[in-house]
């Protein structure tokens, strides 16, 4: 199985898209204003996260950080990264996100620009 494989920031005040990693991690280079150059930021500084290669019940892209809600549930459940793995994050346990995806999910938000939703 392939997939696209991307990463996107969160810089403390908005969403940025990844255009390059550091081999190393010292530094993520974001995309900036100018298409020709990039960014350079210290990794330290920015929530690096990563697209899990799966879309919501509306297209849109899940990403590490998301806050997912499948059509039946009220409550919001975040994506995170753990043992090579893709997890949806519940109160009472993990469940492998590409297990969860077999129900209709959406995107509602992230835990950085809508933190608010966990509650």
């Amino acid at each position: 199985m392939s997939r696209i494989i991307k990463f996107r920031a969160w810089d403390g005040k908005r969403m940025q898209k990844v255009c390059r990693l550091g081999l190393r991690g010292f530094s993520t280079d974001l995309w900036s204003a100018s298409p020709i150059s990039c960014d350079i930021r210290d990794t330290k500084s920015l929530n690096i996260m990563q697209f899990t290669g799966l879309l919501d019940c509306e297209g849109r892209e899940i990403w590490e950080g998301d806050l997912i809600r499948s059509v039946d549930e009220r409550h919001a459940w975040e994506v995170v990264y753990d043992d090579a793995c893709f997890w949806v994050q519940t109160n009472a346990r993990m469940i492998e996100l590409y297990e969860y995806h077999s129900f209709d999910i959406k995107v509602i938000g992230n835990k950085w620009e809508t933190p608010e939703l966990l509650d």
